[in-house]
C-alpha cells in the first residue's frame, strides 16, 4: 500500500459526504517515475523509496482497508 513505501494513500483525499461503493480499494498503480528538477516534495531519497519496495514481501490489504475505513 502507498504508505508502506512512504507514499500519501489517495483515499486521504476523499470529501465528507463520500460514499464508499463496493468497488472501492486501497490498491494504486504506480504508473510512471520521471526525474525533475522541481524541489522533492518526499522526506526519502529514490534509493530509499526503491528499497523500501523490496523490502514488501506481500502486501497487507486487510490492515490497509481497516486503516481507511474499508473493513
Amino acid at each position: 500500500m502507498p504508505v508502506d513505501v512512504g507514499l500519501p494513500e489517495l483515499q486521504a483525499v476523499w470529501v465528507e459526504g463520500y460514499r464508499l461503493a463496493d468497488d472501492d480499494h486501497v490498491c494504486h498503480e504506480l504508473e510512471s517515475i520521471e526525474t525533475t528538477n522541481d524541489p522533492s516534495t518526499m522526506s526519502q531519497t529514490a534509493e530509499e523509496f526503491y528499497d523500501r519496495f523490496i523490502l514488501i514481501a506481500e502486501w497487507d490489504i486487510a490492515r490497509a482497508m481497516a486503516r481507511v475505513g474499508l473493513a
